[in-house]
Formats: C-alpha cells, structure tokens, sequence
C-alpha cells in the first residue's frame, strides 16, 4: 500500500511546481517539479511491475474495475515519463513554452493518477480485492 500511494502524491505536487514555474524565472521550480515527477514515475514503476498483485477468482465487475485501474495506472506511467523529458528539456531551455507544456503533461499525469486512484479505491471498497488477501494470489 505504501508504494502505490507514491505516485498518487508526488504527480499532483510535480504539477503544482510545474505549474509554479511558468510564473518565476528561477530553475529551481522546473528542478523540483521534474524531481517529483521522477518519484512519480519510480513509484509507479515499481507499483506496476515488481510489486503488482496478481489476482485469482474476481467477479466480472472486478475484473472491469481492474482493467480500468490498470489502463489508467500504464497511460500515468507513460505520460509522467514524458513529463520528465519535458522537463529535462525546460531546465535546458527554460521558457514560457516549454514550462507550459512540462505544467499541460504534469496536469495530465494528475487527472489520470487520480482516476487510477479511484479505480485502486474502488477494487478494495467496493469489490474487496486484497482485504485481508482476498483475491490475490501468494507469492
């Protein structure tokens, strides 16, 4: 649990200094955003991956709900990858542009991790997926 909910905090704070930086000419703002976004990112990573439950027996309507959370969670990682190239690219070259756009991606990684949140919420709340190991497989 602690790992997944990385992610969750660090995308949002990444594009609040994105965000932040438009307006301020310092680096610092980019650098901080594009170290949280990089947190982001090896969060889910390692949420995604190495430590992904593997899940037996779900319902039909868990099973929708896991697809879901799972598309969100690979579309967070991916546009949270780009957003740290972006801002690789806006501490090179700062400008209004390319801060724009690290702050546009940073939003986009927002929405969708909080949406992928809602589907993880939604598998343990409502469908009970991992209470106390329900559905998931031992490893």
């Amino acid at each position: 649990p602690m790992v997944v909910h990385v992610p969750v905090i660090m995308i949002p704070v990444a594009f609040l200094f994105g965000l932040i930086s438009i307006f301020f000419t310092n680096r610092y703002l980019v650098a901080l955003a594009v170290a949280f976004a990089s947190a982001g990112a090896l969060g889910g990573f390692i949420a995604a991956f190495p430590m992904h439950p593997h899940t037996r027996g779900l319902p039909e309507a868990a099973i929708r709900t896991l697809q879901q959370h799972d598309f969100f969670a690979y579309s967070t990682l991916g546009i949270t990858a780009i957003s740290v190239v972006i801002g690789a690219f806006a501490l090179l070259k700062p400008g209004f542009l390319s801060k724009g756009l690290l702050a546009l991606t940073l939003l986009l990684a927002s929405l969708s991790v909080s949406v992928t949140a809602h589907y993880g919420g939604t598998l343990t709340y409502v469908h009970g997926v991992g209470v106390n190991g329900t559905y998931l497989d031992a490893h």
